[in-house]
């Protein structure tokens, strides 16, 4: 996932950058559409939070987490959106 998304910045312009936005946003569709059935939060998104954004978040993540960068790309994407965007304790 890294490397369709790496060079996002302001909108996503080429193929693989759309690509990108395009899966993180199924990625969030789904995320909320099975949310009921996790045992906790993970992610509290933003309310103005774009596609564009949250991948510029993931980015940022797996530039800082080098180590953690192999894993299939939901899991990825997961790790640094919670990271990023964390709920509360209830």
């Amino acid at each position: 996932m890294e490397e369709f998304c790496s060079g996002l910045s302001g909108s996503a312009q080429t193929s693989s950058q759309l690509s990108c936005a395009a899966y993180v946003a199924g990625f969030r569709s789904g995320y909320n559409m099975n949310a009921w059935a996790l045992p906790f939060e993970a992610v509290c998104w933003p309310d103005k939070a774009d596609n564009v954004q949250l991948a510029r978040v993931f980015l940022k993540w797996a530039a800082e987490n080098p180590a953690k960068g192999h894993e299939d790309a939901a899991s990825d994407l997961l790790s640094a959106l919670s990271a990023a965007y964390p709920c509360p304790d209830k």
